[in-house]
């Protein structure tokens, strides 16, 4: 059973999914503001003009493009390695030989395992202009883009208490949200669970740390910044690979929380103290009668 929102890995020996659950939300009160979630600086961002077609991918090393530039996969980014005349990305004087491209209409660059980047989705484009997101090898953003904002999930608070942490208040709430992730892995009795800190233990901690993260990120498209009633559950299951010692271990990681909105609570305005006034005793006035 593949659950909604499951993806398939790129390899054979991983899979990871995530979604939602449905039920009531929370409103925030009347008259409530509700804070943003946190947002860094991310991609360059800019526009050039389309009059190419691209190749269907990109291999590893350089190959010309039909955008006008040639590419090459360099420390794990595709790299603009050439600008040939009349191409698109000469017209636009913005990316420059050495930036890191990151996506074009939408579509994202990334090499894969096998060393390739795909941007096969672009032929099928309307034709207009091109949007493309690029990281600038100087690392300033040049005139004629613009910093697009991404998600800081970094800096969103990820708990497993239930309720909102000191100091702070639930303004609102949303749906349960969860991620999973499995992993198969091959174990070798004699070199692995032999060793001080086995293979497979490496691998669960890092399969932690992906739920988390993709729990703060769901959050944070839901248009929240905090997660409470975190709950993380690891399973696992071994099955013999016929080949003395050796194992397969699969490895399933399943991460579940509440997506929230909190803020500071409103401190009670300052009483002012007034300042004491020290009254003396006044002897009263002696009268005597005759």
């Amino acid at each position: 059973i593949v659950a909604m929102g499951a993806e398939q890995s790129s390899g054979n020996n991983d899979f990871k999914s995530c979604g939602s659950l449905t039920g009531p939300t929370v409103p925030p009160l009347p008259g409530e503001s509700i804070p943003s979630p946190p947002c860094k600086p991310g991609r360059a961002v800019t526009t050039v003009p389309r009059k190419y077609q691209t190749s269907a991918k990109l291999k590893k090393g350089e190959q010309r493009v039909t955008l006008g530039i040639t590419m090459q996969i360099r420390n794990g980014a595709v790299c603009v390695s050439e600008i040939l005349q009349g191409g698109a990305f000469e017209a636009s004087g913005v990316i420059k030989v050495g930036d890191a491209l990151t996506s074009i209409a939408g579509v994202p660059i990334a090499p894969t395992q096998e060393g390739m980047a795909s941007v096969s989705e672009l032929a099928k484009m309307n034709p207009g202009p091109l949007v493309v997101g690029f990281i600038p090898k100087t690392g300033q953003v040049p005139a004629g883009a613009h910093t697009e904002m991404s998600p800081d999930i970094d800096s969103m608070i990820a708990s497993t208490i239930q309720s909102a942490p000191p100091g702070h208040k639930l303004v609102l709430q949303k749906n349960i949200i969860w991620s999973t992730k499995s992993l198969i892995v091959k174990v070798n009795w004699h070199r692995d669970l032999c060793s001080p800190l086995p293979f497979q233990n490496k691998k669960v901690g890092e399969l932690l740390q992906h739920c988390l993260d993709d729990i703060r990120l769901q959050a944070w498209n839901d248009g929240c910044n905090a997660v409470i009633g975190l709950a993380f559950t690891v399973a696992n299951d071994t099955m013999p690979t016929g080949i003395p010692h050796e194992f397969n271990k699969t490895i399933v990681v399943t991460a579940t929380g509440m997506p929230v909105v909190i803020k500071p609570e409103n401190e009670s305005p300052a009483v002012p103290v007034v300042n004491a006034v020290e009254i003396k005793p006044q002897p009263l006035p002696l009268t005597l009668s005759l």
